[in-house]
């Protein structure tokens, strides 16, 4: 899976998540990448960042994960630590279950490197 050569994936992957919940396509459009290249944009985004919410749930983003993520925050867990690798990432990290119950503590942040399927 090669991106156009005008755009760099890091790049791309900060855009998808500086945090307002935008659909693939006005990701492509505010990085200038041609609309054929939409299913290439659509693969690169779902393998690093789980698929992108359809419209309506984009506008609400995702009230519940930030109230997770805030009591996380709170109990001592850095959003930008990865629980996995044991470094510190530029983007925030999503969450992965360490156990699988329902206690909160069981939870902890990985990287975008070592994010598996099921992480949130």
């Amino acid at each position: 899976m090669a991106l156009p050569r005008v755009f760099d994936l890091d790049e791309l992957l900060a855009i998808a998540q500086a945090g307002d919940w935008r659909t693939v396509p006005e990701l492509m459009e505010q990085a200038g990448i041609p609309r054929e290249h939409l299913r290439t944009v659509q693969k690169a985004v779902n393998k690093y960042l789980g698929p992108r919410p359809p419209r309506p749930k984009a506008v609400a983003g995702d009230r519940l994960r930030r109230r997770v993520v805030a009591w996380m925050v709170a109990n001592g867990l850095d959003e930008h630590y990865c629980f996995q690798c044991q470094k510190w990432s530029a983007f925030p990290c999503s969450i992965r279950e360490l156990r699988q119950d329902d206690d909160l503590g069981s939870l902890a942040f990985v990287c975008r490197h070592c994010v598996r399927a099921g992480d949130v």
